[in-house]
């Protein structure tokens, strides 16, 4: 099964890719070499900011089931960005549900916004709880605290 997950991911990711290339292809086709720049620069911005969690030293494991959420929070319309992953040894089967659940209320509060939103989210866990921490400017309270008991 793990296998499988893996491959929905990466076809995830090259869906993303084409829809970048077609947006870079209709913006040079209509002579827009400004907005292909800038959206080029916001790739690279993106994809710096993912690079972040294969670099904060989780497991395989961790690592990719956090870029997935990054994927699932793109496709309800919020841009994730990590704060702080500060997991030991993290259940993810505790997190998931909750995780998810967190994702599609904050995209039901933040929908129909001009831009993007760009949320925060910060993840600690300890032996009794994992604590998530979301923020993100548009919200009315923000930083929203959820935490899950052991």
């Amino acid at each position: 099964m793990e296998a499988k997950h893996s491959m929905e991911i990466l076809r995830r990711v090259r869906h993303d890719f084409a829809n970048h290339l077609q947006v870079v292809s209709g913006y040079l086709e209509l002579g827009r070499c400004q907005q292909v720049k800038e959206y080029i620069a916001e790739i690279v911005m993106d994809m710096a900011e993912e690079k972040k969690i294969f670099e904060a030293g989780l497991s395989a494991k961790e690592a990719l089931y956090f870029f997935e959420k990054t994927l699932t929070a793109r496709e309800l319309g919020i841009i994730l960005r990590y704060e702080d992953l500060e997991v030991n040894s993290l259940d993810l089967s505790r997190l998931n549900h909750e995780l998810d659940e967190a994702l599609h209320e904050l995209s039901s509060q933040l929908k129909g916004r001009e831009e993007e939103p760009v949320v925060y989210l910060s993840v600690y866990n300890s032996e009794e709880e994992i604590t998530m921490l979301f923020s993100c400017t548009m919200l009315a309270q923000s930083p929203v605290k959820i935490s899950i008991k052991e």
